[in-house]
């Protein structure tokens, strides 16, 4: 079970059985998110013009049905970009430091090997340290899902048994949380 589909693994263990062993055709949002990940993994900068560059440099992997499908996708990369570089420059002001990009874990507990990818590591500038997971959708967690989030908690754990073996300055004393980052919606969340 990925962290990602932990969630849903929880609430239907048939339904998730299902859709990871073929029994989702993927669809356009899906991959316009997997788009979007890709730039905040290569980026380098706050910058919307050098985001847009990113995301432009592979659009074309993406397929559309139709023209006007296109057009759908473009406005809601732009939303998501203009989010993105919203979020980042704040980021980037507040001083912190990005400590890994789509980083790889894995931990044991007992006889069960966990292992999985964080979008993003930061560390703040009081040094504290926090997980981020970026999600594309428009709908934004409540404070109290957030809390209960299976799949925060596992990248939480991950930090804390030493699961990120190849990130330089990660020390499991500072771990702050870990977060969403919902860029879907008019604004970040």
């Amino acid at each position: 079970v990925r962290p990602s589909q932990l969630e849903n693994y929880l609430k239907c263990p048939l339904h998730w059985f299902i859709e990871t062993h073929g029994g989702s055709s993927g669809s356009f949002s899906a991959s316009l998110g997997s788009l979007i990940h890709e730039v905040l993994e290569v980026s380098e900068s706050s910058d919307l013009a050098e985001l847009e560059k990113l995301k432009l440099s592979r659009w074309n992997s993406l397929e559309f049905e139709a023209d006007w499908l296109e057009e759908l996708g473009k406005r809601q990369a732009a939303r998501m970009l203009t989010n993105l570089a919203s979020y980042l420059g704040k980021f980037e002001k507040a001083g912190g430091k990005v400590l890994g990009r789509e980083q790889n874990f894995s931990f044991d507990i007992g006889n069960i090997q966990v292992r999985g990818q964080v979008d993003r590591i930061e560390q703040l500038a009081d040094g504290n340290v926090v997980i981020v997971d970026l999600k594309t959708g428009k709908l934004a967690a409540t404070a109290e899902e957030t809390k209960t989030n299976p799949q925060l908690a596992l990248y939480q754990m991950a930090v804390l048994e030493g699961g990120f073996e190849k990130v330089e300055g990660l020390n499991p004393e500072a771990l702050a949380g870990a977060k969403l980052l919902i860029v879907g919606g008019a604004n970040y969340t």
